[in-house]
């Protein structure tokens, strides 16, 4: 899989670390796994994974780090979009069942089975924080 964002200029092994199958939350910088989005000023942004090919997925786990003192948080809504193949449009899976954000864990999300090249984590972090993914794990 191949991820990119909608950010520009964001640093490639950090968006690539974010859907690399390590999980880990830790505060020290030096060793942070995860891409950051930037400080939230109530715009959205997207983590999108490219699979290469067409893929059965229906749920995922979503890992997001929060330190208060670090500024990062939670965000403060998701979604989870697919591509339309035929368009090539955006959007919202079919019966997304969105469990709470859930900091420094694990975070679930279901949705009725669609067979895609792609999906997009949209959300918004809140005014004033960042969020870190630092894991993005797609299933079917």
């Amino acid at each position: 899989p191949r991820g990119s964002v909608s950010v520009a200029d964001a640093d490639t092994d950090a968006v690539h670390s974010a859907i690399d199958g390590r999980v880990w939350f830790y505060w020290i910088e030096d060793v942070a796994n995860g891409w950051d989005s930037p400080v939230g000023n109530g715009t959205e942004v997207w983590y999108q994974v490219e699979f290469g090919n067409a893929t059965s997925t229906a749920s995922a786990e979503i890992a997001f780090f929060a330190n208060s003192t670090q500024g990062y948080d939670v965000p403060g809504s998701y979604r989870v979009e697919t591509s339309d193949s035929t368009t090539g449009e955006w959007k919202e899976v079919s019966n997304g069942n969105y469990s709470s954000a859930v900091a420094n864990g694990i975070t679930t999300v279901s949705w009725d089975e669609v067979t895609t090249e792609a999906l997009r984590l949209v959300f918004t972090p809140k005014t004033g924080e960042m969020v870190r993914l630092v894991e993005w794990k797609v299933f079917g």
